[in-house]
């Protein structure tokens, strides 16, 4: 009885280690094929209790393990710091607006004169009556001249030419400018120009080379308002500060009477400014481009020096820029 038992329980332990290690081998061939880092879904230890299956070992390590799924692999973050990099290293550097502009325009003066009566009448020391005022004949040369006194002599008081008071047509000036931007919004730079309808005469500018009785020399700065105004394609204000050396003219025509001629004699009255210069002035600057501008402004001019006079008058330029 005993042996008929014994073999029974020998017989039904080798067939329950034989479906084990069937099992066990078939577990092994599963967990081979799998991806890495797959987890068998189930074991034999936890078909017995599902719940106890579910629930973490412990609070930390289930908190320790979200904080883990949560943060990218090391591999990931070397292979996005390397991608910046690269395209840090690879994007080109540059200039967002243009350093150098280089241009031309030209600008009106309508000059405000104070008026004069007797403005062609010199006084004892062949200086004029009146401070400032000059008369030229129509050729250009001084009047009355200078050689000697006796042209004067001949003037009627009173009737010795006038210069009537306010807006005069001045100089017409034509300039090339260079500027530098120092920011994208600040520029400075020169004018150096030449003038138009100036004042002809000799007697007005005595001891000063005739060249420069032509000649605009100025040093400005503008400032165009906006964010990138120099690299936008919009309109932007500008506002601008200079200083330099130029004439400023203004004339009219008059007559005079003189003793002994019969009728009047036509003459050019001037009032004469500078030669220091100082503008200011503002107006609209429209980018064609980055590198394309056209500007539209209003100045206003304050000559000093052998005289002084004050001008305003419209200005146009265009700039290109590199």
């Amino acid at each position: 009885m005993t042996s008929a038992v014994l073999r029974r329980w020998l017989a039904g332990s080798s067939i329950l280690l034989g479906a084990v290690l069937v099992a066990g081998v078939a577990a092994a061939q599963d967990d081979a094929e799998a991806p890495a880092g797959d987890a068998p879904s189930s074991s034999p230890a936890s078909d017995g209790d599902d719940d106890d299956a579910e629930k973490p070992l412990h609070p930390e390590a289930a908190k320790k393990d979200d904080d883990d799924e949560d943060q990218p692999a090391p591999d990931e973050k070397t292979a996005s710091a390397s991608v910046k990099v690269d395209v840090a290293l690879a994007a080109p550097a540059s200039e967002p607006f243009a350093r150098f502009w280089i241009g031309a325009g030209g600008s009106l003066d309508l000059a405000l004169t104070s008026g004069a009566r007797d403005a062609c009448l010199l006084g004892g020391s062949a200086k004029p009556v009146h401070a400032g005022s000059y008369c030229t004949n129509p050729g250009g040369s001084d009047f009355p001249a200078r050689a000697t006194l006796a042209q004067n002599g001949l003037l009627v008081p009173g009737q010795a030419g006038a210069l009537g008071g306010g807006l005069k047509l001045g100089d017409v000036r034509v300039f090339v400018a260079a500027d530098y931007a120092i920011t994208s919004s600040i520029l400075a730079g020169v004018r150096v120009g030449y003038e138009l309808n100036t004042y002809p005469g000799h007697a007005g500018i005595s001891g000063r080379p005739d060249f420069l009785r032509n000649l605009h020399l100025e040093a400005r700065g503008t400032y165009v308002f906006g964010r990138d105004a120099l690299s936008r394609v919009a309109f932007a204000p500008i506002a601008f500060l200079g200083a330099g050396v130029a004439t400023t003219d203004a004339h009219a025509r008059t007559q005079v009477s003189m003793l002994g001629v019969r009728g009047k004699t036509t003459v050019d009255a001037w009032q004469l400014g500078g030669p220091g210069l100082v503008v200011v002035g503002g107006g609209v600057r429209y980018g064609f481009s980055a590198r394309a501008a056209f500007t539209a402004a209003w100045k206003l001019e304050v000559a000093f020096g052998y005289g002084s006079l004050f001008a305003m008058g419209p200005e146009l330029a265009f700039q290109w820029g590199f």
